[in-house]
């Protein structure tokens, strides 16, 4: 996810379907709301809180973290205010602008990414809202920039494949 406008474009064209040993995860666990479907290899785990800890587990270590979003938040304030608090420790933080897309199956996800520096490494934050009923789920990851391109395509997947569990 370099930059919105990749994730959108490949978003826009409909990504090549999943791979054929992809993992469905429901979540969150006990009463699952929505579903997505990781790329082969992925795995899942819930946290202590009950947040959903998602890896690449490939060398580059990329993960990300599905979360319940705060209640009662403005979710198009709230998302620059947590990339900013990601990017706190960082140096040159840039946060973007909201942009949003609606996934294959009908999700609507809000995204906003941002740069920054650690020491002499360009990294990527990327915060992405969506809402499968009333309620918010917040999708989190920071990555130094190539680890972030390099998974590009498969968080398209993963995204373009969140569905509502009706």
């Amino acid at each position: 996810m370099q930059t919105l406008l990749r994730l959108l474009s490949f978003a826009a064209l409909g990504f090549a379907a999943l791979s054929t040993q992809a993992k469905t995860v429901e979540y969150p666990p006990g009463n699952p709301l929505f579903k997505l479907e990781l790329p082969d290899g992925w795995t899942s785990s819930a946290d202590k809180d009950g947040n959903l800890d998602v890896k690449a587990n490939d060398k580059s270590d990329f993960e990300f973290s599905i979360v319940p979003a705060p209640p009662d938040q403005d979710i198009k304030s709230f998302l620059p205010e947590l990339a900013k608090g990601m990017g706190k420790q960082m140096k040159d933080l840039q946060v973007g602008e909201i942009a949003e897309m609606t996934t294959k199956p009908g999700m609507k996800v809000m995204i906003l990414n941002a740069k920054a520096k650690i020491e002499s490494s360009d990294m990527v934050i990327t915060v992405a809202a969506f809402a499968p009923e009333k309620k918010y789920f917040i999708i989190m990851s920071a990555a130094e920039k190539s680890v972030d391109q390099a998974h590009g395509e498969a968080m398209v997947e993963i995204l373009n494949s969140i569905e509502l569990i009706k």
